[in-house]
C-alpha cells in the first residue's frame, strides 16, 4: 500500500498543480473576457473533451494490464500500443474539426476548436497522447517523472497566458498559447517514456488482439465523456453564451476534484490486474479487497469535499469570477455531488477492468450515456443552466444504482456501511457550517466536525490514517 500512495500522491501533485493554475486562469480569463468570452473559450475544450476517448480509444488501460499481468509481452505490448495511438489520436483530431465543420459552428468557434484539438497530441491536462508516453511510469508505480514535467508545463503554460492577457490579447491567442505551451515538456516525455520502456524481443501480441481487448473499454469511455460533457454542448446550443461561462465556471472547479479518484485508481488498478491474473478465489478476493479499500478511501474523501462546496458556494463563485459569476452558485452547489458520485463509479469501472470486464462496463456506461442524452434534452431547454447541472447528477446516480446492481456478478461489492457512516458525519459537517458566518470559520468548523464524527463512527481517525500510510497498520478500512 505504501507504493500505492506515493504514486498517488505523484500523480496528484502535478494534477494539483493543473487544477490550481486553472483556477488561478478561471480568475483571470472571466474577469478578462467577461461571460461571454470566457464561455466561447470553455465551450472549445468541453467539446474536444468528446474525442479525447477516441484519441485513448482504451488502449492505455489494454497496456498497463498486460505490462503487469504478462511481462514477457511488455516490450511488444508498448510498442503497438504507440503506434495505435498515434492512429488514434490523428483520427480523433480530424473527428474534432469535421464534426464542428458539420454542425455549423461559427468561424470564430471552428477556429478555437480547431487549435484546442491540438491539445490532444500533447497537452499535459485531461486524456491525450501523453497518456501513452506515459504507460511505462504508471504500470511500474513511477510516476516522479511525469509528474515533474507536467508541474514544469504547467507553470510555463499559466506564465504564458498571464503574459499575452497582460499585452490584452483576444481570445484566439489566449487560446494557442495555452495548447503550444505544452509542447517542450511533451518531446522531453517522448524522450524519458522510450528510454523508460520494456526492452524489445520476448513474446509478440497481436494488432487485433489488443483492439479487441480494448474496443469494449475505449467505447466505455467513450460513452463516460458523452455523459459529463453532453450538458455542455447542449445548454450551448439551446441558452445563452453567458449560461455556458457561468455553467463553464462550476463545471471546471467541481470536475478538477475528479482527479483525486482518477489518481488513486491508476495507482490501485496495476495492482488490481496483477490480482485479477491469479487464478481462483485468491485472485478474485485480492481484487475485491483492492476495490473495498479505494471505495473507502473515496468515500471518506468524497462527502467532506461536496458538503463544504455546497456549503461555500457562494463565496467560491464570488471570490473567483466576481459579483457577475453569482448565477455560477447553484450549478456549483448542484454539481459537486455530481463530483461526489464520479468517485465511486471511478472505483467500480476500473476494478472491472482490471477483472477484464469491460462488456460490463461498457453497459453501464450505455445506461448512463442515454440518461444523460434523455435528461440534458429535457431539462436544459426547459430550466437551461440549472437543468444542465442536474441532468448530470443524476447520470452520475443512475449509474451508481446500475454498477453497485451489476458488481456482484464477478463476485465484488461496495462497502455501503463504511460509506453511510461517511455520509452522515458529511451532512453533520453541512449543518454545521450553515450555523456560522464567514467563509474560514465555516470550513474550519466543519472539517473538525466531520473527522470527529467518522472518528467515532468508523474508527478513521487521523492518527490510524497516518499509520496506514506508513503501513504501521495494513489499512484503516
Amino acid at each position: 500500500m505504501d507504493r500505492v500512495f506515493k504514486n498517488t500522491f505523484w500523480m496528484l501533485l502535478p494534477s494539483a498543480f493543473n487544477k490550481a493554475s486553472s483556477v488561478a486562469l478561471v480568475v483571470v480569463l472571466a474577469r478578462h473576457l467577461g461571460a461571454a468570452g470566457f464561455g466561447l473559450f470553455s465551450f472549445a475544450f468541453f467539446y474536444i473533451v468528446f474525442f479525447s476517448a477516441v484519441a485513448e480509444a482504451g488502449l492505455t488501460t489494454v497496456m498497463i494490464r498486460r505490462m503487469r499481468a504478462e511481462p514477457q509481452k511488455a516490450g511488444d505490448v508498448y510498442r503497438k500500443g504507440l503506434r495505435l495511438g498515434i492512429v488514434s489520436t490523428l483520427a480523433a483530431i480530424s473527428a474534432a474539426i469535421g464534426g464542428g465543420a458539420a454542425l455549423g459552428f461559427e468561424k470564430d468557434a471552428l477556429f478555437l476548436t480547431a487549435l484546442a484539438s491540438l491539445g490532444l497530441i500533447f497537452s499535459f491536462r485531461d486524456v491525450t497522447f501523453r497518456w501513452f508516453l506515459e504507460t511505462p511510469f504508471r504500470a511500474s508505480l513511477g510516476m516522479r517523472v511525469s509528474a515533474a514535467l507536467g508541474i514544469a508545463s504547467e507553470g510555463l503554460g499559466l506564465l504564458a497566458v498571464l503574459a499575452v492577457v497582460h499585452a490584452g490579447a483576444g481570445v484566439e491567442a489566449i487560446t494557442a498559447v495555452y495548447v503550444l505551451s505544452n509542447l517542450p515538456g511533451f518531446v522531453l516525455l517522448a524522450v524519458l517514456s522510450y528510454r523508460a520502456a520494456p526492452a524489445p524481443g520476448g513474446e509478440k501480441v497481436s494488432y487485433a488482439g489488443m483492439l479487441r481487448e480494448a474496443l469494449p473499454i475505449g467505447l466505455s469511455n467513450a460513452l463516460n465523456t458523452v455523459y459529463l460533457m453532453l450538458g455542455s454542448i447542449v445548454l450551448f446550443l439551446y441558452g445563452s453564451i453567458e449560461a455556458m461561462g457561468y455553467y463553464a465556471l462550476a463545471f471546471r472547479l467541481t470536475t478538477s476534484l475528479r482527479i483525486i479518484p482518477e489518481a488513486l485508481m491508476h495507482s490501485f488498478f496495476p495492482l488490481m490486474a496483477s490480482q485479477s491474473g491469479q487464478a481462483g478465489q485468491a485472485g478474485q478476493a485480492g481484487l475485491n479487497a483492492y476495490l473495498r479499500k479505494s471505495t473507502c478511501i473515496m468515500a471518506f474523501t468524497a462527502m467532506p469535499l461536496a458538503a463544504g462546496t455546497v456549503a461555500l458556494s457562494d463565496d467560491i463563485t464570488r471570490l473567483l469570477g466576481g459579483g457577475s459569476f453569482g448565477p455560477a452558485s447553484l450549478a456549483l452547489s448542484v454539481l459537486s455531488w455530481a463530483t461526489a458520485l464520479s468517485f465511486f463509479n471511478t472505483c467500480a469501472r476500473s476494478a472491472l477492468n482490471a477483472a477484464a470486464r469491460g462488456p460490463i462496463n461498457l453497459a453501464v456506461s450505455s445506461a448512463m450515456a442515454a440518461a444523460s442524452a434523455a435528461l440534458c434534452f429535457t431539462l436544459i431547454p426547459a430550466w437551461g443552466l440549472s437543468g444542465a447541472a442536474w441532468s448530470l447528477v443524476l447520470a452520475e446516480g443512475a449509474g451508481l444504482a446500475v454498477y453497485s446492481a451489476v458488481l456482484g456478478r464477478p463476485g465484488l461489492a461496495f462497502p455501503l456501511r463504511f460509506t453511510g457512516k461517511c455520509l452522515l458525519a458529511g451532512a453533520c459537517m453541512y449543518g454545521c457550517m450553515m450555523l456560522l458566518d464567514g467563509p474560514l470559520l465555516k470550513l474550519s468548523s466543519g472539517l473538525a466536525v466531520y473527522l470527529a464524527i467518522s472518528a467515532l463512527m468508523t474508527g478513521t481517525g487521523p492518527v490510524r490514517i497516518a499509520r496506514a500510510l506508513s503501513q504501521r497498520e495494513p489499512t484503516f478500512l
